[in-house]
């Protein structure tokens, strides 16, 4: 019996590609920050709301950077943590490589490393990086008072702090 599809021993098969979308993903990419004389840090500016930023690093074929406030970030709106939080964020180092529609979707943790007992403080989120969104983090990501007292996340005057990128892809407008 024959159906036409096998014809001389051939067979030819078509496809039409409707839609293709780059995905780039790298799992377990990490970079740290080490802050050496930090009680310094949070009184080096006279608004004390000063941002430091960590060097750069690569996950996901894009390049980050850690954002640190050590008296916490006034810039978005929470007077209520000014000078008693620690705002930690994750930022494109290189923003100015995206194209407007372009947009990064990351799921990440931040965390600050407990130097003695590694009972870390960390918060993990995903969020869309654009042209737009260039970081994202947690303006109270800890209270400075229990950093001071009753932390050994702040061992000899110096913090460590830690970013993990389990996920970064690129996404279509139409997916967001």
């Amino acid at each position: 019996m024959s159906t036409g599809f096998l014809v001389n021993d051939t067979c030819v098969f078509e496809v039409d590609v409707t839609e293709c979308e780059l995905v780039l993903t790298r799992f377990g990419s990490s970079s740290r920050f080490k802050t050496e004389y930090f009680s310094s840090l949070s009184t080096s500016s006279s608004s004390s709301m000063e941002r430091f930023e960590s060097c750069e690093f690569e996950a996901g074929d894009y390049k980050w950077k850690l954002a640190l406030y050590t008296n916490g970030n006034e810039k978005e709106g929470n007077q209520s943590s000014n000078g008693m939080s620690l705002s930690l964020y994750l930022a494109l180092a290189d923003p100015d490589k995206f194209y407007s529609a372009m947009k990064v979707h990351v799921k990440f943790t931040l965390r600050l490393i407990d130097q003695v007992n590694t009972k870390h403080k960390e918060k993990t989120s995903q969020r869309t990086f654009s042209l737009k969104e260039k970081d994202w983090g947690f303006s109270k990501f800890l209270l400075l008072i229990g950093l001071y007292t009753a932390s050994d996340c702040l061992v000899n005057d110096t913090c460590i702090f830690e970013v993990d990128i389990t996920e970064c892809e690129l996404v279509n407008d139409q997916d967001s």
